[in-house]
Order: C-alpha cells, then sequence, then structure tokens
C-alpha cells in the first residue's frame, strides 16, 4: 500500500512538473511575442498580472491598447510619406515645366 502511495506522489509530481513546465514555457513564448510586439517591460508585466489573476479581458485591453499605439504611429508615417511624395511630384512637376519653356 506505501508503494502505491509513492507511486502516486511521484506520478503527481511529474504531472505538476509537467503543467509547470508549460506554463513556463507558455509564458516565455507569450513575453517574446509581447517584446517582438515592441511591449516595454512595464507593459509586459501588467498583461502578466492581469492573465494571471483571471482578468483576461483586462489583459486584452492592455494588448488592444498596444495595438492602437502602433497602428497611430504607422498613420502617422504613412501621412509622412504622403507628404514627401506630394513634395517630390510638385518639384518634378515645376523641373518639367522649366525645361519646356
Amino acid at each position: 500500500m506505501k508503494k502505491e502511495g509513492m507511486l502516486r506522489n511521484r506520478e503527481d509530481i511529474g504531472r505538476c512538473t509537467d503543467k509547470c513546465s508549460k506554463n513556463k514555457m507558455q509564458k516565455e513564448r507569450m513575453i517574446r511575442n509581447m517584446e517582438d510586439a515592441g511591449c516595454g517591460e512595464d507593459l509586459i508585466q501588467r498583461f502578466l498580472h492581469c492573465y494571471h489573476t483571471g482578468d483576461i479581458k483586462g489583459g486584452l485591453r492592455i494588448l488592444s491598447s498596444h495595438r492602437q499605439v502602433l497602428l497611430d504611429a504607422i498613420h502617422k508615417e504613412e501621412k509622412e510619406i504622403d507628404c514627401l511624395d506630394y513634395l517630390v511630384w510638385q518639384i518634378e512637376k515645376e523641373q518639367k515645366m522649366a525645361e519646356s519653356i
């Protein structure tokens, strides 16, 4: 009977170790993904706190907010590119007109 109990404990420890390893790997993947997405340490910590306390909606709000920041930056840069394109177009147009005179 003691052997059975000991085996059960070893199996439980093995399952806990597997689960803990999977959770650690999942956390590391989340962190790496967030770093790749440009998230800073503070944002990552706030997200992980929400995630680990079960506040999934709060975590998703954090990610959504960062996504919006990135999207706003893209739109700003697109506008800057459009301004440069317009300036180049104007200069080329003026040059063609000057050459035709």
